[in-house]
């Protein structure tokens, strides 16, 4: 109820959490796991803390942007995700497309390079599985989408 209060958007804990029926809707809350045993605090600090710290093996930095969905919480700064927010865009079209495929009932081995990346890898060669060019899926009435 207080992260709603001061109107947080989320909480990331590394570590348990408890009381999850009572966790405010309004309010994300990401933690490594839910149990039923009470938290203390053993060091209350001095109040806001400014330095990097540790959080699922992951460094966060003050000023550090955190993002999280139900996939999970994505952590770093203005500059690092201006830096990939074309190819997070470009992954998020492919997906949508080969999702409107596979409800089209377009197998997502044929939206793939599945049949020869397996014939490669047991011929010992080297092969990475690829999404086809999805110009050449035919969905019907679906304008594909070029990947790079």
């Amino acid at each position: 109820m207080e992260a709603a209060r001061k109107r947080l958007s989320g909480i990331v804990v590394d570590g348990p959490i408890r009381d999850v029926d009572d966790l405010s809707l309004e309010t994300r809350v990401y933690s490594t796991m839910v149990s039923p045993y009470a938290g203390s605090v053993q060091s209350p600090g001095e109040g806001v803390d400014v330095t990097p710290i540790i959080c699922g093996g992951v460094t966060v930095n003050p000023g550090d942007l955190i993002f999280g969905d139900s996939d999970g919480v994505l952590v770093g700064s203005a500059d690092t995700f201006s830096a990939c927010v074309h190819e997070a865009e470009n992954i998020m079209l492919v997906e949508q497309q080969l999702m409107k495929g596979m409800k089209q009932g377009v197998s997502l081995h044929s939206m793939m390079n599945f049949n020869e990346h397996i014939s490669l890898r047991k011929q010992g060669k080297e092969s990475s599985l690829e999404f086809k060019d999805l110009n050449t899926i035919k969905f019907d009435g679906l304008k594909p989408i070029h990947m790079q």
